[in-house]
């Protein structure tokens, strides 16, 4: 599992849980201002805790769950 918020800056953050392919993971995301935390299967504790600015230009950019759009 990763984050990254565009690909100009190259900063990607990357949790530490395995995520199995074909089946099913409850994933939240919270954003606040930089701060970028994700929760897999509702755990209290985030999966990723990381300082993920925007990258300039990505406001209204297509967001992609799943994969990569290349």
């Amino acid at each position: 599992l990763f984050v990254t918020s565009g690909n100009a800056s190259g900063r990607v953050a990357s949790g530490r849980t395995p995520v199995d392919r074909r089946r099913w993971t409850f994933v939240a995301l919270v954003r606040d201002g930089n701060r970028v935390r994700v929760h897999l299967d509702g755990a209290a504790d985030p999966e990723i805790d990381a300082d993920l600015p925007l990258d300039p230009g990505t406001a209204g950019a297509p967001l992609f769950l799943g994969g990569r759009s290349d």
